[in-house]
C-alpha cells in the first residue's frame, strides 16, 4: 500500500489523500497521482459497533423521532448521523433494525439463478465473458447505430478485446475471441448469453477444438453475465452521446468509437478493482501454476455438469406445459422454452399460488390469457413472500421487544432456597440409593441443602422439628429407614451448631 503526502501532490489539501475506484472520465485525473499510480482507499472492515440491546434502541428512538416529526427516513443520511453520534453500523444492519421495528418496509431482490457469485471466482484468463452493446453514434443530426462485442476476463476485470459491427453477429464475437487469444492465450471457458450470436454453430465449432468450455447464463438473469452488464453499463457512462458535426460515411463512426474504447479500455485496466492494490492488468498477467490451471479445468466441467434439471425443476416444467395446454394459452415455441427455463427459479408453492390467481384474472377478463401476465403474477408473489422471510429474519434479530426477552430468557434464573421436601428426598436417595456413586452424591447434597436452610439462622430448634415430622409422615419407609433419616439430621444440624449456632 502506497501513500502520497502533501508536499508530493500540492494540489491536495489533506495530510494523506485517498480516493476510492471512480468510473468516470472527469474523476480519473483526482484517482491518479501524476505518476499515473492509483491512490489507494483505506479498508473498513471490522470497524462496525456490535449490535447489542443499547443500539437496537437508540437506533429506534432516533427514526422515530424522524417519522414523527413527518421526516422521511433515507438510510444512507440516517447512517451517517448514526455514526457521528458514534454508533457505527453499516446501512444494510441500519436496514434490518429498521424493518425488524416496523420502522421500513422490506425489499429483497433475489438473484434467479444464484449461480453466478460461484462461478466469478476464476484464475487469470480462466473465464472469458463476451457480450454485446449497441451505441449510438449521431453524425449531422442522424444516428447511426452500432454494435460492440467486448471480451472481459471475469477474475481480474480485464478488458482484453473489442470488435465493432453494424449488429451483434456471430462474426463480432469470432473477432473478440481470436484478438483475445492472439494475444493473451486461450482461456478455459466462454460465459455469455442465450443470443443466437453467442450461441450459434460457427462459435461452437471455433471453440470445441480448443477445448474452451462454454457456459451460456441463464434467461431472464442479466446478473448471469455479470462482468459484461457492469462493464457495459459503466462504459456507456464514461464515454455518454457521440455527435459529430461531419457528412462521413459509417467508417468514420466506427473509427471514433474504436479510439474511444481503446481510450476506456486502457485507463480501466489501470484502476484496481475491489480495493484490491495490484491493477486488473498487473493480475491479469500474473504466471499461473499448471495445477492451478488443470483444478480450474475441471471446476468449470463440473460446473457444467451440475447444472442439469433435478426431479423438482422437472415438475415445476410439467406444470407450465400444463397450465399452458389446458388453459389453451397462446404462445410460440420460443416463448415455451423460455418460460420453462425461466418457471424453475422460482418456488413450487409460489407456482401453485399463481397459478390459483391467474385463473380468477384470466375469468374476470379473457385478455389477461398470456405468459406475460402469470409471470408477472408469479414475480410478486414470489417477491412478497421473499420480503415476508426477510422481514421475519430481521424482526427476530434486531426487534427492540424480542431482544429483550431473549435476554431475559438467558440469564441464570435466581437459585431458590432449599426446602426441606427437597432436603428429604435428597436424604432418602443417599441412604437407600441404588449404587455407592448415588449414594455418596446424594448424600453431600443432602448436607449442603441442610447448611445452607440453616444458614443465617440463630435458633435452629424449629427447623430440625419440621424436618423431624416431615420424616415420620413419610408412610413407604419403615421405622428402621426412618431412624436412619433421623441419625443423619442430627448429624447435619449438630455439625452446624458446632460451627457457630445455638439451640
Amino acid at each position: 500500500m502506497s501513500f502520497f503526502r502533501e508536499q508530493d501532490l500540492p494540489v491536495r489539501r489533506s495530510a494523506w489523500v485517498l480516493h476510492l475506484p471512480v468510473s468516470t472520465l472527469m474523476d480519473w485525473n483526482k484517482a491518479f497521482d501524476r505518476d499515473m499510480h492509483p491512490f489507494v482507499a483505506p479498508e473498513k472492515r471490522g470497524k462496525a459497533s456490535k449490535v447489542t440491546i443499547e443500539i437496537v434502541k437508540q437506533v429506534v428512538e432516533r427514526a422515530r423521532k424522524l417519522k414523527d416529526r413527518g421526516r422521511r427516513i433515507r438510510l444512507k443520511q440516517f447512517t451517517g448521523d448514526l455514526a457521528g453520534e458514534g454508533v457505527i453500523l453499516s446501512s444494510k444492519t441500519v436496514s434490518e433494525i429498521l424493518i425488524a421495528n416496523g420502522l421500513r418496509q422490506p425489499e429483497t431482490r433475489k438473484r434467479r439463478p444464484q449461480f453466478y457469485q460461484i462461478l466469478r471466482r476464476t484464475i487469470p484468463n480462466g473465464l472469458l465473458s463476451i457480450d454485446g452493446g449497441e451505441f449510438t453514434i449521431f453524425l449531422d443530426g442522424a444516428p447511426i447505430k452500432l454494435t460492440l462485442e467486448l471480451g472481459v476476463d471475469v477474475g481480474t476485470f480485464t478488458h482484453t478485446a473489442f470488435s465493432i459491427g453494424p449488429t451483434e453477429t456471430a462474426t463480432g464475437v469470432l473477432d473478440v475471441l481470436r484478438i483475445h487469444i492472439d494475444e493473451w492465450g486461450c482461456p478455459l471457458g466462454l460465459i455469455c448469453d442465450r443470443g443466437s450470436a453467442n450461441m450459434s454453430a460457427a462459435v461452437a465449432a471455433y471453440i470445441d477444438p480448443m477445448e474452451i468450455e462454454f457456459i451460456p447464463a441463464g434467461p431472464g438473469n442479466p446478473k448471469g453475465n455479470g462482468t459484461l452488464e457492469g462493464a457495459i453499463s459503466q462504459m456507456k457512462r464514461i464515454i455518454g452521446t457521440i455527435c459529430l458535426d461531419a457528412s462521413s460515411p459509417e467508417t468514420l463512426a466506427k473509427s471514433v468509437l474504436g479510439a474511444i474504447v481503446s481510450v476506456y479500455i486502457k485507463m480501466r485496466n489501470q484502476l484496481s478493482l475491489r480495493r484490491e492494490n495490484e491493477t486488473p492488468l498487473e493480475n491479469f498477467t500474473n504466471p499461473v501454476e499448471e495445477s492451478l490451471i488443470e483444478f480450474e479445468r475441471r471446476r468449470l466441467k463440473k460446473f457444467k455438469a451440475d447444472k442439469t434439471r433435478t426431479s423438482d425443476d422437472q415438475s415445476k416444467i410439467e406444470r407450465i406445459r400444463f397450465l399452458i395446454k389446458n388453459l389453451k394459452i397462446p404462445c410460440d415455441p420460443l416463448a415455451v422454452e423460455r418460460a420453462e427455463k425461466t418457471i424453475i427459479a422460482y418456488d413450487t408453492k409460489a407456482i401453485i399460488a399463481s397459478e390459483e390467481a391467474f385463473i380468477k384474472a384470466v375469468n374476470r377478463k379473457s385478455e389477461r390469457l398470456n405468459l406475460p401476465y402469470f409471470f408477472g403474477i408469479l414475480r410478486n408473489i414470489q417477491k412478497k413472500w421473499d420480503d415476508d422471510l426477510y422481514e421475519d429474519y430481521c424482526r427476530q434479530r434486531y426487534n427492540h421487544q424480542q431482544m429483550l426477552k431473549n435476554e431475559k430468557r438467558l440469564q441464570p434464573p435466581e437459585e431458590k432456597p432449599p426446602s426441606t421436601e427437597m432436603i428429604l428426598n435428597m436424604l432418602e436417595k443417599g441412604i437407600f440409593g441404588p449404587s455407592r456413586t448415588i449414594r455418596r452424591v446424594s448424600l453431600n447434597f443432602a448436607r449442603k441443602w441442610t447448611e445452607a436452610l440453616l444458614d443465617g439462622r440463630r435458633y435452629l430448634g424449629p427447623i430440625k422439628k419440621k424436618l423431624i415430622d416431615e420424616i415420620g409422615k413419610i408412610t413407604h419407609l419403615n421405622i428402621e429407614q426412618k431412624d436412619q433419616m433421623f441419625d443423619c439430621i442430627h448429624q447435619f444440624i449438630n455439625i452446624k451448631i458446632g460451627e457457630d449456632c445455638v439451640t
